[in-house]
């Protein structure tokens, strides 16, 4: 006679572990089919994103989640240590939250059909950046989710990257300041497909911003 489920795990409560814990990076993980076949670089870099949901990180903790915006130019000659995009990311002041901040890190790129990039300090070497890939991109309908590479964190609801300075981080970027609810819900749901955990993502408030 075989044990009912409830006391199989009462006898082995491994298996609640093996089965509630996924395999990160999911199987099969790629970016090539998830992301729009038309991504093209320059498109992309080409316009100011503003960020619509976030993981915290070692860099950018809840509190600074307000009025983000990101923008991306290409550098007229390849630095000395191979990068060949400046990046601007700036948080602006809101009332009652008084902290401005603007990063200014380098982009190499890796692999642009497959819209794999990498970031790091302009200081250093690209060899020693992290990846900064783009999982979903659809110009037409304005956004993007962006990220530090396969996300090989496992978690309750799914995988995660990590939150040190490197191999770190989801964004949901939007063209538009504005939020729209349906835009950031398709981007989720896509996400999700992937087997990302959506728990990690927090609300970055685009409202009361300066200009």
């Amino acid at each position: 006679m075989h044990l009912p489920v409830l006391a199989l795990l009462a006898v082995c409560p491994t298996a609640v572990k093996a089965i509630s814990t996924p395999t990160c990076p999911p199987r099969n993980f790629t970016i090539q089919f998830e992301r729009s076949r038309d991504f093209d670089l320059d498109t992309f870099i080409g316009a100011r994103w503003y960020v619509q949901q976030q993981m915290e990180c070692a860099l950018e903790p809840a509190n600074l989640f307000q009025c983000q915006w990101a923008k991306y130019k290409k550098i007229e000659e390849t630095s000395p240590w191979g990068f060949t995009i400046k990046a601007h990311n700036h948080i602006d002041q809101i009332p009652g939250n008084a902290s401005t901040m603007d990063l200014h890190p380098c982009v190499g790129v890796v692999d642009a059909p497959a819209g794999k990039l990498s970031v790091g300090q302009c200081f250093l070497p690209e060899a020693l950046a992290g990846p900064y890939w783009v999982y979903l991109y659809d110009e037409s309908k304005g956004y993007a989710a962006v990220g530090g590479g396969p996300p090989t964190e496992a978690a309750p609801g799914g995988c995660r990257t990590g939150t040190g300075h490197t191999n770190s981080g989801l964004w949901i970027f939007t063209r538009a300041q504005a939020r729209s609810e349906s835009i950031v819900q398709t981007v989720r749901g896509k996400l999700k497909t992937m087997g990302f955990d959506l728990d990690a993502l927090r609300d970055v408030r685009q409202t009361g911003c300066p200009g």
